[in-house]
């Protein structure tokens, strides 16, 4: 699905807070806009965004080197997967739809997958190892899906979610709607006038507000607190009006895992303010989202949430016990969340 920078900052590095968090501007890129963030480790991250823009940064954030790829300069990168200083896959979202892959730290880019299929839209990529999804669309009724088994080389689609509900597709917002580990298979959530989970070819209504194009699931990520009793949180809600709280985040239980069902769903007690467009975990316990109406964090697993900033962004992810937390979004911008 297609989807004002609400503060401006005079210089870079210019800083908005609350209490003990802070988030500090490394760089702003022209106008672009970003939703394609991977952080490798606390050295290493990659963004991706419009205009066939690219850019990483090897020393923290501190410097950046930017890319464009010649025969996609027109294209919206709103997915990435890095691997290493040297190797990332990014993915174009659509008509045509594009993955290239570079190996040499982004001076040069092979084009690994390509298509021109009518009404095709790319909107996110999970890589665990080797191995890896994309997610599109609905192509003839049908959730549109690739896997790659060796790091992106090659790419087949396969049909592994049940069948979409009529006018429910994806978010192309951050690029987190679909996630896997090594013990647990694909999981997608969607948005539209339906919001479902998707896992194992079974689709399981989400209590997130949905009804409109703009409303819906947009992330999802899995807990890997070995103790857990949530085992994922999804984020989203309406962009179309970004300070609403209704229904905007969904927990998922443990117990899902074990038996499959709506039951295992719940809302949060205190729930994050506005729409977002992604979360991450930081920590056992500590999970943080994102998206145009701001910044929450939560350090109790996603039942209690408290806004941190204002800041809109599309994007945020960090390694997990970690000690780099990057954002990024609208107006070129990419930062530094700490503590």
């Amino acid at each position: 699905m297609r989807l004002k920078l609400l503060l401006l900052f005079s210089i870079l590095g210019g800083i908005c807070s609350t209490n003990a968090q802070k988030i500090t501007i490394l760089t702003q890129h022209g106008k672009e806009s970003f939703r394609g963030l991977s952080v490798v480790n606390d050295s290493i991250a990659w963004v991706s965004g419009t205009h066939g823009n690219v850019g990483k940064s090897i020393d923290h954030g501190k410097t950046w080197e930017w890319f464009t790829i010649s025969e996609c300069d027109k294209c919206d990168f709103r997915s990435i997967q890095a691997f290493d200083n040297n190797t990332a896959i990014v993915v174009a979202i659509d008509t045509p739809s594009f993955i290239f892959k570079t190996k040499d730290g982004g001076k040069t880019w092979n084009k690994v997958w390509e298509s021109h299929t009518s009404g095709m839209f790319l909107d996110a990529c999970h890589f665990v190892g080797k191995n890896g999804y994309v997610i599109g669309d609905p192509v003839d009724g049908q959730i549109f899906t690739l896997e790659t088994m060796n790091q992106g080389e090659t790419w087949k689609p396969v049909q592994i979610f049940a069948q979409p509900q009529t006018n429910e597709a994806f978010f192309a917002s951050s690029a987190s709607n679909i996630v896997f580990s090594k013990k647990i298979a694909p999981i997608a959530v969607s948005g539209g006038e339906h919001a479902s989970l998707f896992y194992k070819k079974k689709s399981y209504r989400l209590p997130i507000t949905q009804g409109k194009t703009s409303t819906g699931a947009n992330s999802i990520v899995l807990n890997n607190n070995k103790l857990e009793n949530i085992a994922a949180i999804i984020v989203g809600g309406d962009f179309m009006n970004k300070e609403s709280s209704d229904s905007n985040i969904v927990l998922v239980k443990k117990s899902f895992f074990l038996n499959p069902n709506v039951s295992a769903f719940q809302l949060s007690k205190t729930p994050p303010k506005g729409y977002k467009s992604s979360v991450t975990q930081i920590n056992n316990e500590t999970f943080i989202a994102t998206g145009t109406s701001g910044t929450d964090i939560s350090n109790d697993e996603g039942v209690n949430w408290k806004h941190i900033s204002d800041q809109p962004f599309h994007v945020i992810q960090s390694v997990f016990k970690g000690n780099w937390i990057v954002l990024a979004g609208p107006n070129g911008i990419v930062a530094n969340l700490s503590f």
